[in-house]
């Protein structure tokens, strides 16, 4: 049993004055309260509610007073540790700490989207700051650090380049003692230089129109050559804006043109995309930004079933449900648009505005010797997953020669390199950063080259709008 205990020693002698069993659990409260020569014991549970053990009047002239533990039973005496949470006593006159902080060398190191603000206190206190777009409204949060330090510092991430700041920074001692800053700010540099994506290159006879967008607003150039010294010269405009264009004239046919796009932000950040190519043909890309078919186009729609649209900005390749248009062991029904090319070294790049999610919808670029040997490069769901695939047809007989999972999302870009007979399917998010998916040797006379849509699983077939935005490639027209 737990037992309330007193006594009272005289020469080293004890007098026993109680020794009651309590009903108590952690955490346990002990008061004495000494009038005169009367001494009060009373113990609690809560601190707030207490019981008065003993009364009882002894002489004592008191020199010192403390808290103790013990042990009794010889040999077998137990070990103990006695957990003190606090010792108070008006026997004492206590100064008490009202004091707060005091702050000083605040600083701010700011680069991208991160400041860390550091300060130091005359005491050790913890950290804390408050921080927003507005003065003194720090509608974005605290952040925080229990730790008691006299070199505080607090780091701020996800901010926006170019923005300005304002904050608090305050430090509390342990006894609660508080100190705050004034309302301050500080600027975010920024650092970072823009991104450069989606370029397209689009051709006419003696002419190429060269597209791409930015992340953010920034100034324009654009160098070329038929080197990559870009020895024809540079265009460049001051304009700001994300979508940026410019036009070349005087082109020559069956010459490969270098270009370096050049962009430069507000805060003079530059960043450029060097060595990029495109071959002056007869096989135009086609951005479908008309709502008449070109035509260089010709559609093949082999269970008659199927249609074409031009919305004016992108080609719709529409198949139905309830029956499959696929190209595989049956044969190639797919819906297609093909253009006729020489058979020689190409790059043929595709993006799709449209995402297959039910299972076994298709979209990809075909490349076609005849209907029995061709092959195919594409998207499509097994039902969970995106997938991106590939096969080569000899005499109607596939071979497969990837079927991997990759990121799911529109817009999706597809491009396929021949060298020889060497085939390289890639695939990208963003039409900058290609991941090559597959690549393989196999020969084929190349007649014609184009995007399709399809769909497997017999009556159960989904129906799917292939959402083609571009098409482009240097393959020579035949």
């Amino acid at each position: 049993d737990l037992r309330i205990f007193s006594a009272s020693f005289v020469g080293g002698v004890p007098t026993s004055r109680v020794y009651d069993v309590v009903s108590l659990s952690l955490p346990l409260y002990l008061r004495v309260e000494r009038v005169g020569d009367t001494w009060t014991l009373s113990h609690s549970g809560d601190g707030v509610n207490w019981t008065v053990a003993v009364s009882y009047v002894h002489s004592l002239q008191v020199n010192a007073i403390g808290v103790f533990a013990g042990n009794t039973g010889g040999s077998g005496s137990p070990a103990y540790t006695a957990l003190v949470d606090y010792f108070v006593t008006n026997a004492t006159v206590f100064a008490l700490d009202i004091t707060p902080p005091v702050i000083s060398n605040i600083a701010v190191d700011s680069a991208g989207e991160e400041a860390t603000l550091s300060w130091t206190t005359d005491e050790s206190a913890d950290s804390q700051v408050m921080y927003g777009t507005a003065p003194g409204t720090y509608e974005l949060g605290t952040v925080s650090s229990a730790a008691l330090v006299q070199n505080h510092s607090i780091t701020l991430t996800g901010l926006t380049p170019g923005t300005v700041y304002y904050y608090q920074v305050s430090s509390s001692d342990e006894d609660g003692n508080t100190n705050s800053s004034a309302d301050l700010n500080f600027l975010v540099e920024d650092l970072v230089a823009p991104m450069i994506s989606d370029v397209q290159v689009v051709r006419t006879a003696t002419s190429a129109t060269i597209s791409w967008v930015t992340n953010e607003p920034t100034s324009s150039a654009l160098e070329y050559g038929e080197t990559n010294a870009y020895e024809l010269g540079a265009i460049s405009s001051a304009a700001v804006g994300t979508n940026h264009s410019v036009v070349l004239n005087g082109l020559t046919p069956d010459v490969v043109y270098y270009f370096q796009i050049t962009a430069t932000d507000g805060n003079n950040n530059s960043s450029s995309l060097a060595n990029q190519t495109f071959l002056m043909s007869d096989s135009q890309s086609d951005d479908f930004n008309t709502t008449t078919l070109d035509t260089r186009w010709t559609m093949v729609d082999p269970l008659g079933d199927s249609s074409v649209g031009l919305t004016g900005s992108q080609l719709e390749l529409n198949i139905p449900g309830g029956q499959s248009h696929d190209a595989w062991t049956t044969g190639n029904d797919t819906l297609r648009l093909m253009q006729n090319v020489v058979d020689q070294d190409f790059v043929a790049e595709v993006k799709f505005d449209s995402l297959p999610t039910l299972r076994y919808q298709i979209q990809g670029i075909l490349v076609e010797q005849d209907n029995g040997n061709f092959l195919r490069f594409d998207y499509l769901s097994d039902g969970t997953s995106l997938r991106i695939f590939s096969a080569s047809f000899v005499g109607g007989v596939p071979t497969s020669r990837v079927y991997d999972v990759v990121s799911s999302g529109a817009p999706l870009y597809l491009r396929v390199e021949r060298v020889g007979d060497t085939w390289t399917l890639s695939h990208s998010g963003d039409g900058v950063s290609w991941t090559v998916a597959v690549s393989y040797v196999h020969s084929l006379q190349v007649n014609a080259i184009g995007v399709f849509t399809g769909n497997t699983w017999g009556a159960g077939s989904p129906a799917y709008t292939a959402l083609v935005d571009y098409f482009t490639t240097d393959a020579v027209a035949q």
